[in-house]
């Protein structure tokens, strides 16, 4: 009897109360909870890694693109015109702008030699599309001329392809492409469009020409919806295109006088410690920012943009909402004494904080 008595005491003694056990579940979901932070923040510095890794092996290949050609890629739109080659100063500008001065197609074109710069076939008769390709079979480019855009990709017709002479790259080694190229999305152009827009006679060319889009009727207005195009992009590893960016203005009107000043940069491009300062303690006058938080910027002739983790460039908020110049950072500023100080407003440009710049 008391030998059972002793052993079922023993046995009292071993179990878990239900206080400890809820204290040992409690731990293991902090260890895990733990784990998995961790995790997370692994994860995310390696794709870090290989998104800066990937964006020095792409400006190698702009630099020496640069050395063929003596002059950096043009930034081609998402209408396959080359920005730099539009005729009229002024449309240039208003264009350059309106696109911050940046292109996710050009790498592709001119670096790697694939995608289609022909024209959507369905605006010319049988056997009357000008011919734009690059003149080269697969992956590389013939010489695209004097102005680096095969005779003026704005002008279709002018267009003469190079199909003989040397072939110029691929500048980029990829491998099989996975995960580092895909072809052109619409989310692809969040300052031009939204994914679906009312083709109206006021906005004729919204959607991209080389998208193969279809039209239909929503809420009495033809709309155009989606699909992908025939031009690629690459991508980091969150698969968010890496912009190209080119002659950005770094001079701002300062008095009677242009000086050096991060006020006409496009934000996303710039630093946020930069931005911050821009926004709540503004030099004097219209200078704005201070040129000394981004003198690399200032100097640069060319860099890359990745969005980063968040996945956006900081150009616009969650909603899409426009925001080319957050804070109205631009040559047209004008702040009051003590700068922004509403943290709703402040909170608009942390997204810049996960950008990933690379400069030559």
């Amino acid at each position: 009897m008391k030998s059972r008595m002793q052993s079922n005491s023993f046995i009292a003694r071993r179990a878990f109360t239900l206080i400890e056990l809820l204290v040992t579940i409690a731990i293991l979901a902090l260890l895990i909870g733990l784990l998995v932070v961790a995790f997370s923040g692994a994860l995310s510095a390696g794709k870090n890694s290989a998104t800066e890794s990937l964006m020095r092996n792409v400006m190698t290949g702009l630099q020496q693109f640069e050395q063929d050609f003596n002059s950096p890629p043009p930034l081609i739109d998402g209408h396959k015109h080359s920005l730099d080659s539009i005729p009229d100063p002024t449309e240039r500008a208003e264009e350059l702008k309106l696109h911050r001065y940046s292109s996710a197609y050009s790498l592709s074109v001119y670096l790697l030699g694939i995608g289609d710069l022909a024209p959507n076939p369905d605006e010319y008769a049988v056997g009357e599309a000008p011919d734009r390709h690059d003149g080269a079979e697969g992956p590389g480019i013939r010489h695209p001329g004097d102005d680096l855009s095969w005779g003026g990709a704005r002008e279709r017709d002018d267009h003469k392809a190079t199909t003989t002479g040397r072939t110029y790259g691929p500048y980029i080694d990829i491998g099989d492409g996975t995960d580092v190229v895909r072809r052109a999305r619409l989310s692809d152009f969040p300052f031009l469009l939204s994914p679906t827009v009312p083709m109206t006679s006021a906005f004729p060319t919204a959607i991209p020409e080389f998208f193969p889009y279809e039209y239909a009727m929503v809420d009495g207005a033809t709309t155009a919806f989606k699909a992908e195009g025939d031009l690629y992009v690459i991508v980091d590893p969150w698969d968010n295109p890496i912009r190209y960016y080119k002659g950005w203005p770094t001079r701002a009107q300062i008095g009677p006088d242009f000086q050096q000043s991060p006020n006409r940069i496009p934000v996303e491009l710039r630093s946020y410690d930069s931005v911050l300062q821009h926004l709540t303690s503004p030099l004097s006058g219209s200078r704005g920012g201070d040129p000394l938080l981004d003198p690399d910027v200032l100097r640069a002739p060319y860099g890359l943009l990745s969005a980063g983790r968040d996945s956006m460039f900081g150009d616009q908020d969650e909603s899409n909402t426009d925001m080319v110049n957050v804070g109205r950072i631009d040559e047209d500023t004008f702040f009051t004494p003590g700068g922004v100080t509403d943290p709703a407003e402040l909170k608009k440009i942390a997204p810049i904080k996960d950008n990933i710049r690379t400069l030559p």
